[in-house]
């Protein structure tokens, strides 16, 4: 017996739910609550601020409940995977969450099924006020395995030039 990987009840379509809910409450935690907060804020900014006196609060007190049931789809999460390992014919010694992955992932080699890999993309972008022709490369391929990367952070990064390579930093200004 395998374990079921999709499907109602299989172990990436309880995963996906609980993932999903993991994102509506890393939204709600990062704008929609602070924002819609802010809003009703300012509609008291001229009177009656003694209404929303708790407004901040109890605001507070749904992070906290909010990040409360961040802590239980992580753990659901992690049992799910290993209670569907364990329950699969041969079950799994120690309990674990890295015996579950090792299963699954052995499972899924041994079956040729595979977990899609996110489509990534970088773009370099010039500051307008740069002198010269410097290049930066980016690579989405791990220096290790020689695989594309499966996690890059939306970021922006900015470098500066130090140095040239002519003798004594002898370049002349846009060449």
């Amino acid at each position: 017996m395998a374990i079921t990987l999709t499907g109602t009840g299989g172990l990436f379509t309880r995963l996906g739910a609980e993932i999903a809910g993991v994102n509506e409450i890393a939204t709600a935690l990062q704008a929609t609550l602070g924002t819609r907060t802010t809003t009703i804020n300012n509609q008291y900014l001229a009177a009656q601020q003694d209404v929303i006196d708790d407004l901040y609060a109890t605001r507070d007190g749904a992070r906290g409940l909010m990040s409360s049931w961040l802590g239980s789809l992580q753990g659901l999460a992690i049992d799910t995977l290993i209670e569907m390992a364990s329950d699969d014919g041969t079950g799994i010694n120690p309990k674990d969450l890295l015996t579950a992955i090792d299963k699954l992932v052995l499972q899924m080699k041994a079956t040729t099924q595979s977990i899609n890999r996110p489509v990534l993309s970088s773009t370099v972008t010039a500051d307008t006020g740069n002198v010269g022709n410097g290049t930066i490369i980016v690579s989405l391929v791990d220096g290790i395995d020689g695989q594309p990367t499966v996690m890059v952070f939306a970021e922006t990064l900015s470098a500066i030039c130090t140095a040239d390579s002519y003798r004594g930093g002898g370049a002349t200004a846009s060449r």
